[in-house]
């Protein structure tokens, strides 16, 4: 005899009870619990079909075996949304009529209890949106979304200083203005980065969370988490999304205090954006800030290394302008490559910038893949350096950690 079916309630102290089996029912069977209070917009209805649509109907429907719903009315009004004859349900028939209620109420409420812990949010959230994924499949909207992405903190340890920080001339970072304006050998007045305070440093590896074994040699990307005592000595990059980085050229003096309080080995210039379909003004603006930006850390005694960054032929003639030629070492970024089109902008572009720069080793990270396509491609002369990027690096760390997992457990 079944005793999980009889209806009894379970006594303190006993085992949960566990679903028997998932059933496929039509979802003209299912019928809504008339006294549920949740209440669910059209909005909401149709985030849970995108959902289902994009991850399958992973959630099933909770139901009486009297065919009323007791959690999922959302899921079952996407249903029908989206078409479906049949959907996923399992039956709850040992329940009281009293703990069908009250599961009811709890299925939707202590759900709503849970928190976020917003640094880890930000970092997944990021992740997503690097490997283009449609990060609305999530439930949050587009401001929600904006909104949480542009609060990321900083990527320093908030131990890694003990008081407040002071002024900059006080501690001799040469009373750094924010309207300095730089020597330049060009035309554009673009600054120029200072040979002596190159960065000779050449990380080999990503890191994606977890201890750093070697600092040294570790490319790290800003805002991607709060990195702790062990990153310092480190490289640090910028990537993608220039909202993530504005701050460096509009709180000039205070990010220069924080590269410099937490001990960074090497700081790439940062690569605002440069599209093709910008007017010229606007790309001739982008490299100004990345070399101002270089040659202002440079100042403060911070060694650089310098990005490349271009849109097309029209850029070639200001692009690189204020980079000395033979550079120890140089970083690109892929992105925009996803195009058999843009791989030829992007090859036709990194050709004419290591013609003109002439760097000795270069940093090239970003896109999964990248080698396949590229590395035929490049002149000869530079020393390549292939990193993964963040995103696909801590992929690959999971589905390691998942594998060990499993083989400790056999």
């Amino acid at each position: 005899m079944n005793m999980a079916r009889g209806g009894a309630r379970a006594k303190r102290g006993d085992k949960p009870r566990l679903a028997d089996a998932i059933e496929h029912w039509p979802v003209d069977r299912l019928i809504p619990y008339a006294r549920n209070a949740r209440t669910h917009t059209d909005e909401q209805v149709a985030q849970v079909a995108a959902s289902i649509a994009e991850f399958g109907f992973v959630n099933p429907i909770l139901v009486g075996s009297d065919g009323i719903i007791i959690a999922g009315h959302a899921r079952l009004a996407a249903a029908r949304k989206l078409g479906l004859a049949e959907v996923p349900v399992i039956v709850l028939d040992h329940l009281s009529e009293t703990q069908r209620r009250a599961l009811v109420i709890a299925d939707n409420k202590i759900a709503l209890n849970a928190g976020w812990d917003e640094d880890m949010l930000r970092i997944e959230l990021e992740a997503l949106r690097e490997e283009d994924f449609d990060a609305n499949l999530t439930g949050f909207n587009q401001e929600e979304l904006e909104k949480l992405l542009s609060e990321a903190e900083d990527s320093i340890d908030p131990d890694a200083n003990d008081g407040e920080l002071d002024d900059p001339a006080s501690r001799g970072i040469y009373a750094l203005r924010e309207d300095a304006i730089f020597s330049s050998s060009n035309k554009w007045g673009i600054p120029d980065l200072r040979p002596d305070m190159l960065s000779t440093q050449v990380p080999d590896r990503m890191w994606y969370g977890g201890p750093v074994e070697d600092a040294s040699k570790t490319l790290f990307i800003y805002r991607t988490a709060k990195f702790g005592k062990d990153a310092a000595g480190g490289v640090l990059a910028f990537y993608v999304d220039d909202w993530r980085f504005e701050n460096l050229w509009n709180d000039a003096v205070a990010v220069v205090e924080e590269f410099k309080d937490f001990g960074w080995g090497s700081v790439l210039t940062p690569d605002f954006s440069v599209w093709r379909d910008d007017p010229m003004a606007v790309q001739l603006w982008n490299i100004y800030r990345s070399r101002w930006c270089g040659r202002y850390w440079q100042e403060a005694g911070i060694k650089v290394i310098p990005s490349l960054n271009w849109s097309d032929e029209r850029s070639y003639e200001f692009a690189h302008a204020g980079i000395p030629c033979g550079v120890p070492v140089a970083g690109v970024q892929c992105r925009t490559t996803r195009s058999r089109r843009g791989k030829d902008y992007f090859i036709d572009g990194l050709c004419e910038a290591i013609r003109q720069v002439k760097p000795e080793a270069l940093l090239i990270y970003g896109e999964p893949g990248a080698v396949t396509w590229l590395a035929s491609k490049i002149p000869s002369g530079p020393r390549c350096i292939w990193l993964e990027s963040w995103p696909t690096a801590r992929k690959r760390m999971r589905q390691q950690a998942r594998k060990e997992e499993q083989h400790g457990t056999n």
